[in-house]
């Protein structure tokens, strides 16, 4: 096993373990459990591994060692988008029209399996900016070609297990373009004002 880089939480409520034997007892006391639970020794090897569990072009998922405020022992996921290891991973933006309306897409998402309304977003590029993100992402989206975008808010999407932030920009000096650059179906999204 390689001795993994850690660093205490900046928050009371739990500390990561860094000594090389308390990841080892943590990585044990799951590999156990698993065992228990059924699971074939290779399996039980596999889940209860703690650090980088497994890495694409995009992402890192890394299993964390934890002890609790009540002393007890756990292992927490969490994703790290590889355009957020130097910089805000993406953006979101909210093109707001004259008459005060919010520019909102109508898009099916895979993941959810569902039609949602979000606000164009997306990841940022590597040598990109957050605001250049924005602008692209808006034209990208939309069609829409952005004057200024003012940064209003950087939030955490879902703080839960995703370990990214999102810069959100507002768009209101905007014009239309025919230049969208979508990957996916044009039928498959429209843009509604709300």
């Amino acid at each position: 096993m390689e001795r993994l880089e850690c660093r205490r939480s900046q928050k009371p409520n739990f500390e990561s373990r860094c000594v090389y034997d308390a990841i080892l007892n943590i990585q044990d006391k799951y590999y156990h459990e698993f065992l228990r639970k059924g699971c074939s020794p290779s399996v039980a090897n596999e889940y209860s591994r703690v650090g980088v569990v497994a890495e694409d072009r995009y992402w890192i998922w890394f299993r964390d060692p934890l002890i609790l405020p009540n002393g007890k022992t756990t292992a927490y996921n969490r994703f790290f988008p590889k355009s957020g290891l130097n910089g805000v991973a993406g953006v979101s933006v909210m093109g707001i029209s004259k008459e005060g309306k919010v520019l909102v897409n109508l898009i099916f998402r895979h993941a959810t399996r569902e039609w949602e309304i979000e606000l164009p977003r997306g990841g940022r590029g590597k040598n990109e900016t957050a605001e250049e993100a924005a602008f692209r992402e808006l034209a990208e989206e939309t069609g829409i070609r952005g004057e200024t975008a003012l940064k209003i808010a950087s939030i955490a999407s879902d703080s839960g297990i995703l370990s990214n932030v999102l810069d959100i920009f507002v768009v209101k000096d905007f014009h239309f373009s025919n230049e969208t650059n979508r990957e996916f179906d044009p039928l498959a999204r429209a843009n509604l004002a709300l």
